[in-house]
């Protein structure tokens, strides 16, 4: 059984737990470049993006904003 949970600030936290009670998880409704590597970095097994809202994102403004942050301590959150 696989347990879908958005991708929200309480979302994430949940998913959190249920992955390190290895539980598969799918992280849904990621509409932002940094939304697919939180879920990658929190280890869903599964992304639910929306690559139409994504492409519309500048890529590059997006990856160096955040290549700038600290994501554990966005994740410790």
């Amino acid at each position: 059984m696989v347990v879908k949970v958005l991708i929200t600030k309480i979302g994430t936290k949940a998913a959190s737990k249920l992955i390190a009670q290895e539980t598969r998880v799918t992280l849904t409704r990621a509409y932002a470049i940094h939304q697919v590597l939180i879920a990658a970095a929190l280890g869903a097994d599964y992304i639910a993006s929306y690559l139409d809202k994504i492409a519309a994102t500048d890529f590059e403004q997006t990856a160096r904003r955040i290549a700038d942050q600290d994501l554990s301590k966005t994740l410790a959150q």
